[in-house]
């Protein structure tokens, strides 16, 4: 597949694609900061959030925030 055609079917930007598929950029770099939970604790996390709604307890966003 072409970069142009990967670039509209994944609805991806071309240069990005480009700059990855040309070596310009590493294909395992990242943008932004580090994330603040690994996946394991993220899923913890999410699963309380859930059963606690289940159970009627729903949280608030300012009580997620003060948890995480």
């Amino acid at each position: 597949m072409s970069v142009y055609r990967a670039a509209r079917v994944y609805q991806v930007p071309e240069s990005t694609l480009r700059d990855r598929t040309r070596q310009n950029v590493a294909v395992d770099c990242h943008h932004g900061a580090n994330t603040l939970f690994t996946t394991d604790e993220e899923r913890k996390l999410v699963d309380h959030i859930v059963y606690m709604a289940d159970i009627g307890y729903g949280y608030s966003l300012m009580d997620i925030q003060y948890m995480a």
